[in-house]
C-alpha cells in the first residue's frame, strides 16, 4: 500500500511485510532489506530527508539511502498511520509523523511531540507544512492544531502553539442526535486564508484560520463505497490550478471553487467496471491518493489501472 518515492536518480520502495528496496530509474535494484515485522500495523507511506529512508513498522527506522543498512531506530515513535514526511523547518530538513512528531534524520532524535497524545485512535491522517507553520487534525476533521517553529534549535523543539480549532459540536451530530464520528484520510488543504478538509463520508468542512472558525460545511454528494477495509473518501483535496479537486473511490471527482462560499465548477465520472469473483461493487476502486500534475495533464491511480487525463496530442492537433 505504501507509495514509493524518488529523488530523480532512484526510487525507493516500501511494503509493509518490512521489506525496503531501492532500484535505479532502468529497474536495476541496487539494494533490499528485511526488518523485523512484529505486529500487524497499519501502513504508512516512507520518506527521504538526509541520505535517510525513514519507514514505519511499529517503530520509525532510518535507513541508509545509499546502502539500505539500518542506521537508527526511535522506538519512542510507535503509532502512524498514512505516512511519514519529510519536510523542512527551522532551517532543518527533518521527518515528520502523522500525529506530529518531529525527528531528525541524521539520528533518529525525537525533536518534538505534541501534547495530548495518547494510546487510543486520534486520527489517520499526515500534517501538512507550509513554511515553518504546521496544520495537524486530531480526531479527524474536528480539530486542527497550528504550530509555528520559526527560530526552533538544539535537541528539544518548542514551537508556538499559534492555535487549536475546534469545530462545532453539532458535526458530529446525526439528524437524530445520535453522535457520529467524523474521521478523516485526506490531509487538509491550506490556500489564502482558508482550510479545506473532507471527511471519510463526502462532507466539505472550510475553515476561516484567522478568525478560527468554520466558514461553511456542506454535503458533496459523492458515491464513495465503505465497507471493512474501505472508506468511500481517502484521498486530500487537492489544489490544481485555480481549482480545488474532492475524490470519492468509485471514481466520482468534483471540482470546486475555492473562497468562501460553495460553488461546483465541474462533476466528473470514471466509470471502469472490473468483474469480480467477491460480493462488492464491480466499479474500480480509484484515488485513495490525490491526483498527481504534470503541466496539463493529471495522473490518478486506481485499482488496476493508472489514468492519465488531459490535452492529448495528435500530428500537432488537439
Amino acid at each position: 500500500m505504501p507509495t514509493p518515492l524518488s529523488d530523480g536518480k532512484r526510487v525507493y520502495v516500501w511494503c509493509n511485510m518490512g521489506v525496503a528496496a531501492c532500484y535505479d530509474l532502468e529497474g536495476r535494484r541496487q539494494w533490499i532489506r528485511r526488518l523485523e515485522t512484529g505486529p500487524i500495523a497499519y501502513g504508512s507511506s516512507p520518506a527521504l530527508a538526509d541520505g535517510v529512508f525513514g519507514v514505519f513498522l511499529n517503530q520509525l527506522h532510518g535507513l541508509d539511502a545509499e546502502t539500505g543498512e539500518l542506521r537508527w531506530t526511535q522506538p519512542r515513535v510507535h503509532k502512524n498511520i498514512a505516512a511519514v514526511l519529510a519536510a523542512r523547518m527551522a532551517g532543518q530538513n527533518v521527518f515528520v509523523t502523522q500525529p506530529g512528531e518531529v525527528i531528525q534524520p541524521s539520528d533518529g532524535r525525537l525533536l518534538f511531540r505534541p501534547s495530548g497524545i495518547v494510546s487510543g485512535d486520534q486520527g489517520w491522517s499526515p500534517p501538512v507544512i507550509l513554511g515553518d507553520t504546521m496544520y495537524s487534525q486530531r480526531y479527524g476533521v474536528t480539530e486542527i492544531n497550528v504550530y509555528d517553529f520559526t527560530g526552533c534549535e538544539g535537541d528539544t523543539w518548542r514551537p508556538k502553539k499559534v492555535a487549536t480549532i475546534n469545530l462545532p459540536g453539532e458535526v458530529s451530530r446525526k439528524p437524530d442526535g445520535g453522535w457520529i464520528d467524523r474521521w478523516t484520510a485526506g490531509s487538509p488543504l491550506v490556500w489564502e486564508g482558508l482550510l479545506y478538509q473532507v471527511d471519510i463520508y463526502g462532507s466539505l468542512y472550510v475553515v476561516d484560520l484567522a478568525a478560527k472558525e468554520m466558514v461553511y460545511r456542506r454535503d458533496l454528494n459523492l458515491r464513495g463505497f465503505m465497507h471493512y477495509n474501505s472508506v468511500p473518501v481517502a484521498a486530500s483535496p487537492a489544489l490544481i490550478g485555480r481549482h480545488i479537486y474532492v475524490m470519492d473511490n468509485q471514481g466520482t471527482t468534483l471540482v470546486l471553487e475555492p473562497g468562501r462560499e460553495f460553488k461546483v465548477a465541474a462533476r466528473n465520472q470514471l466509470d471502469t467496471q472490473l468483474e469480480r469473483h467477491w460480493p462488492i461493487p464491480a466499479q474500480e476502486t480509484i484515488a485513495y491518493a490525490p491526483p498527481i500534475t504534470d503541466g496539463n495533464r493529471l495522473y490518478l491511480r486506481g485499482e488496476r489501472y493508472l489514468y492519465c487525463l488531459g490535452d492529448q496530442r495528435f500530428n500537432g492537433k488537439e
